[in-house]
């Protein structure tokens, strides 16, 4: 069974009483699973990720106006590297829990993080994507 992560931007949900509500903005469904925020000022990319039976981190879906959408991250496209932030080394996270990508991939709000990413025709792209 493939496993399934929302990297959320607290942005995309506004509460039926009109305040943004992080667990409101993730869709609860049968495999998929939500990442908590870290804290209140913790934020993600707005991309919904897979882990494949190799191990290989693979995006499903990147609803648009995200910040992962407007950096250019697409469906199909598969993540081959991090870069949690500018003091940081790239890190390669090919064999890694999807777990363990989706906390490289979230942080403070406001923040850049780098991906390097494989797309389905052979191109590479470095992605800088800023957290909200």
């Amino acid at each position: 069974m493939l496993k399934a992560i929302l990297i959320c931007a607290s942005t995309l949900a506004i509460g039926v009483n009109g305040e943004a509500s992080e667990s409101e903005s993730v869709p609860q469904s049968p495999g998929v699973s939500a990442l908590s925020a870290h804290g209140a000022n913790a934020a993600g990319i707005g991309a919904l990720l897979d882990l494949t039976p190799s191990r290989t981190v693979v995006v499903k879906a990147v609803p648009p106006g995200t910040p992962a959408y407007l950096a250019g991250l697409r469906p199909n496209d598969m993540i081959t590297s991090v870069q949690k932030d500018s003091q940081s080394q790239i890190t390669e996270v090919a064999g890694k829990r999807l777990e363990h990508v989706t906390s490289m991939i979230r942080g403070p709000r406001g923040t850049t993080v780098i991906l390097e990413v494989l797309r389905p025709n052979g191109e590479t792209s470095s992605l800088k994507i800023q957290r909200q």
